[in-house]
């Protein structure tokens, strides 16, 4: 199952996880517990790989668990070379590995949805040239019709005040009004008259 569970880690290219899951230890070597996520699972199973490499003798002896891996290959090519058969996978192991396939299997449809997501990101249509870029930054967002019609309505009312206000300034402020025109008249006509003279004088 260990073997199985490298070689899965390998194929994914998982081994070890980069970067490593949060959490975890470089003690930490519990990844029987496959009810883990996968990264966290390859992150254990890495850290027992190493536990097991730094655990070598100085004296060039193989590791306790190099040696029992061993000894079980050792006996099982003798069992088959006899012609014993060799037991069933323990129901333990047997339940761990489909658990294990169950996490790798949800871990590549995960990375092939995230796959196919940048794939169609890739072919959304973008600007060919810098001023096609700009133009697109400037160009301001399409306007629903019911905010067209609201502002519509806001700029009438607005026209309609306005024209409200100026008829009751000319109301109260009647005599201003008619002073002023008055003087504008005067003025007129004493331009006229002064032009006349002028021209008489010629």
């Amino acid at each position: 199952v260990r073997n199985a569970m490298i070689a899965a880690f390998q194929r994914l290219e998982l081994w070890p996880p980069t970067p490593p899951p949060e959490g975890i230890e470089d003690d930490d070597c519990c990844y029987e517990d496959v009810n883990s996520p996968l990264l966290v699972i390859a992150q254990r199973l890495y850290n027992d790989d190493v536990r097991r490499l730094l655990a070598v003798p100085c004296d060039g002896a193989a590791s306790p668990w190099q040696q029992r891996a061993l000894t079980a290959a050792f006996i099982v090519d003798f069992a088959e070379e006899v012609g014993v058969p060799c037991p069933s996978m323990p129901p333990t192991q047997k339940e761990m590995i489909e658990e294990f396939a169950l996490r790798v299997e949800e871990f590549e449809t995960q990375q092939r949805a995230t796959a196919a997501a940048v794939a169609a990101a890739a072919e959304e249509p973008q600007p060919h040239t810098v001023e096609d870029a700009v133009e697109a930054s400037e160009r301001p967002p399409d306007t629903p019709p019911a905010r067209l019609l609201g502002v519509a309505q806001q700029l009438r009312a607005e026209t309609r005040k306005l024209t409200e206000r100026g008829g009751q300034f000319v109301q109260e402020n009647k005599a201003l009004v008619a002073l002023g025109a008055a003087g504008l008249v005067g003025s007129a006509v004493g331009f006229l008259v002064a032009g006349g003279a002028i021209m008489a004088t010629r």
